[in-house]
C-alpha cells in the first residue's frame, strides 16, 4: 500500500490530529505572545533585568521537553492544559529576546527627535518604535511557532492529542507508514508557517522603514 493510499484511509483522524496539534501550538505562541512583548519592553528600560531573563533562557533550554511536561502534571494535570504551559514557556523566551533586540536597535537620535516634535511617549511608541519592533517580534514568533510545532510532537504522551500520536504509535508497531502519517504533516506545517511569517517579516520591514522616514 502506497502513502498516499494509506494516507486517504485514515485521512479522517489525521486531520482531526493536524487541527488538534495547530491549536495546540497556536494558542501556546498566542499566550506567549501576550507575555513576551510586555516583558521585552520591561527588560529594555531595566537593562540589569536582561541578566535575569538570560539565567532564565538557559536554565529552561537546559530542560527537555518531556521533563518540562512533567514538572506541569502536578500543577495543571494530564493533557491539553499542560501541553499549552509547557509550550508556552518555551516559546515565551525568543518573543521576549527579539522584542528586547527591536528596542535596543532604535537609536536615542530617533527618539530625541520625536520629542523634538512634540510626540508623546505614547506617540512615539505607537509611530516609530512598535512599526521598528515588530519585524523582531515576528521574527520572535516564527522562532517559537515552528519550533513549538516540533516540541508539540511529544505533548501525544501526556494526553494532549496531535500528531505526535501517529509517530509515537508508528514507532511502537515499527509500521512506518503510521509513522510517516504523523511527521510529515509537522515537517509541511513548520515549513508552511516559516516561509509565511519570514514573507511578513519582510513586508512589515520594508512598511516600518517607510514609517520611520515619513515621521521623522
Amino acid at each position: 500500500m502506497s502513502f498516499a493510499d494509506y494516507f486517504i484511509r485514515n485521512y479522517y483522524d489525521v486531520l482531526f490530529a493536524f487541527g488538534e496539534h495547530f491549536r495546540l501550538v497556536l494558542i501556546a505562541v498566542i499566550l506567549a505572545t501576550t507575555i513576551g512583548i510586555p516583558l521585552g519592553l520591561l527588560f529594555s528600560k531595566h537593562p540589569k533585568a536582561n541578566k535575569i531573563f538570560e539565567w532564565l533562557n538557559g536554565f529552561f533550554v537546559m530542560i527537555p521537553a518531556l521533563a518540562l511536561f512533567g514538572l506541569v502534571i502536578p500543577l495543571a494535570g494530564v493533557g491539553f492544559i499542560t501541553a499549552v504551559i509547557g509550550l508556552a514557556l518555551y516559546a515565551v523566551f525568543p518573543i521576549i529576546k527579539q522584542t528586547y533586540i527591536g528596542i535596543s536597535k532604535i537609536s536615542s537620535s530617533t527618539i530625541n527627535s520625536a520629542k523634538q516634535m512634540g510626540m508623546t511617549k505614547w506617540q512615539t511608541f505607537r509611530v516609530i518604535s512598535f512599526p521598528l519592533v515588530f519585524p523582531n517580534v515576528l521574527r520572535g514568533i516564527r522562532v517559537s511557532f515552528v519550533s513549538g510545532i516540533g516540541i508539540a510532537t511529544l505533548a501525544a504522551y501526556i494526553g494532549a492529542g496531535g500528531l505526535g500520536k501517529f509517530i509515537f504509535d508508528g514507532i511502537s508497531m515499527n509500521n512506518y507508514m503510521t509513522l510517516l502519517i504523523g511527521a510529515v504533516p509537522v515537517v509541511i506545517l513548520a515549513l508552511f508557517v516559516h516561509f509565511v511569517l519570514k514573507i511578513a517579516e519582510s513586508v512589515f520591514t520594508s512598511d516600518s522603514v517607510k514609517k520611520r522616514s515619513e515621521a521623522i
